[in-house]
């Protein structure tokens, strides 16, 4: 199931489980609403700030130790310990707090890959819908080298929408332009009309070359042939859904990896499969060519069979059109380059 990163308060989440990062204690500690043990009342209060989450997990941060420290593989094995713990608490959904301290030796983007890493790994094997809530935007930071070019590629192509007033001044000037244009064209037409008098006699010789009833036979239908019909409707355009399938088809691919690849929920891919005049998001289209690694111009014959096209109006846009074009299909990796230029993300939520 889906992966998806948000700007949001915890309070404004909706989840069945919460994993929350602390610096005290060791492994992972699953507590259950309305079941804490004495002590821990300071504990209800995070629940109250979660009103769905039946399930609040623990996972200790490493923090440091004797000998050789590996605080990126204890950090992917308790996390992958809190996620099977969700599961295991029969939890559809899981809310992962973005932790508000750093841990030694380890920068954001580290902490970011290793997230997203264990987020991979464990969907391609359970069914689980995972939001990583980042309350403080500041404490995620990306790869300055890769944020720094997709920057200069939206320099580069980003052509920004005129507002609407500004398109109603240039409405206005463009009608002033053709306005003596109509004028000329106007007068040209009296000058050129035929008087009343004159028209009587061109409709008395339409009327005389016109065939007598008498003569006049009606052109036979031709019967045409319903196979005819079967091979117009057989090439009509395909829909959507009929491209996305045979292209899958084509690429040897089973549904689970394009809609897992793609961040799409099971149900979502499923409708998109059984109903073949389906349209769906825009999000949820690029997601389904990213999941096919398609070219550039592959992409657009299928997102436009669902009515859309790439702008470069768009930096949504753009950034997917970066990452075709240096050959990166890695879903993951573009949505977290979507979330820090603050762009919708793909697949997800998205229908």
């Amino acid at each position: 199931m889906p992966f998806e990163i948000v700007r949001q308060n915890l309070c404004e989440v909706t989840a069945d489980a919460v994993v929350r990062f602390v610096n005290t204690g060791a492994g992972v500690r699953v507590l259950h609403r309305g079941n804490l043990p004495p002590g821990f009342m300071a504990k209800a209060l995070e629940f109250a700030f979660t009103p769905r989450a039946v399930v609040l997990i623990e996972v200790s941060l490493p923090q440091g130790g004797d000998g050789e420290f590996k605080p990126a593989l204890l950090l992917a094995q308790a996390y992958r310990q809190a996620l099977t713990a969700a599961v295991r608490e029969h939890c559809g959904s899981v809310a992962i707090v973005w932790p508000k301290f750093s841990l030694p030796g380890m920068s954001e983007t580290d902490l970011l890959s290793i997230l997203v890493q264990g987020e991979r790994e464990f969907l391609a094997e359970q069914e689980l819908w995972v939001t990583l809530v980042v309350e403080d935007v500041r404490r995620l930071r990306l790869s300055d080298s890769l944020i720094n070019a997709v920057s200069r590629y939206i320099k580069d192509h980003y052509i920004q929408a005129l507002p609407r007033e500004k398109t109603g001044h240039v409405l206005a000037k463009v009608k002033n332009m053709i306005a003596p244009v109509e004028a000329e064209l106007e007068e040209n037409e009296e000058l050129t009309d035929i008087p009343a008098e004159e028209t009587c006699l061109f409709r008395e010789q339409e009327e005389a070359q016109a065939p007598s009833d008498k003569f006049y036979v009606e052109p036979k239908m031709r019967s045409v042939d319903p196979r005819l019909f079967e091979q117009l409707i057989a090439q009509r355009e395909e829909s959507f859904s009929e491209s996305l399938l045979r292209m899958i088809d084509e690429r040897g691919m089973s549904d689970p990896q394009v809609y897992k690849r793609a961040n799409l929920d099971r149900k979502l891919f499923s409708k998109i499969r059984i109903q073949k005049d389906y349209r769906p998001s825009k999000t949820t289209a690029l997601a389904l060519a990213i999941a096919l690694e398609l070219n550039l111009d592959e992409l657009k014959v299928l997102i436009g069979r669902a009515g859309y096209a790439l702008t470069h109006a768009s930096k949504l846009d753009i950034i997917v059109e970066y990452f075709i074009g240096q050959g990166i299909y890695d879903l993951f990796q573009i949505n977290e380059v979507l979330f820090a230029f603050d762009q919708p993300l793909l697949g997800g939520r998205s229908f």
